[in-house]
């Protein structure tokens, strides 16, 4: 197994105080639950005839599912919870290799935090540690999905696709080239 480099702390080179990520523990669960359920709660408005229970009950089944496929996909990777001044506003889950990259497996924010730079400058730290591991990047995203242009913006370019997703490349840059 490859020898995965601790995280930096990256509220010293993110520009914006008060933000910084940390390792998810168990007393995390209901944030991250709270969070897949109001990422994608508008999509079950979609359901007929649900009622708010149902729509919860499957979230919460999704949201297993979710978690298991990482468990078995990406065991070893970095289970992150981002906050802004000591609350908790998303999480990022990081999985690092040595040989064949760095993956962003997800990132996502409460949707009240959107759109405010946060995955910008979480996402910019995560480039620059890949970068000064010597390390490429690869992230998946739906084809709708809004955050597409900052990925792009970013530095990523579409490879191909995995499953109905776009499959991302970032680079490694240097700062001389």
């Amino acid at each position: 197994m490859d020898e995965k480099p601790p995280l930096i702390t990256p509220s010293l080179s993110l520009g914006r105080p008060g933000l910084h990520w940390r390792r998810q523990t168990a007393a995390d669960a209901d944030f991250v639950q709270t969070l897949y359920l109001s990422r994608r709660w508008a999509e079950t408005a979609l359901m007929p005839g649900w009622s708010d229970e149902q729509r919860r009950q499957f979230l919460m089944g999704q949201a297993r599912l979710q978690r298991l496929h990482y468990e078995q996909h990406y065991p070893d990777s970095d289970l992150l919870v981002i906050e802004q001044s000591g609350h908790p506003v998303g999480r990022l889950y990081l999985h690092r290799h040595a040989t064949k990259g760095w993956h962003i497996v997800d990132i996502a924010l409460l949707s009240a935090w959107c759109g405010q730079g946060i995955g910008t400058a979480v996402l910019r730290a995560v480039l620059d540690q890949a970068d000064c591991a010597g390390c490429p990047c690869t992230l998946n995203v739906a084809p709708h999905n809004p955050a597409r242009r900052l990925y792009l913006r970013l530095g990523f370019q579409e490879v191909g696709t995995t499953g109905p997703d776009i499959k991302l490349l970032r680079a490694i840059s240097h700062p001389d080239g």
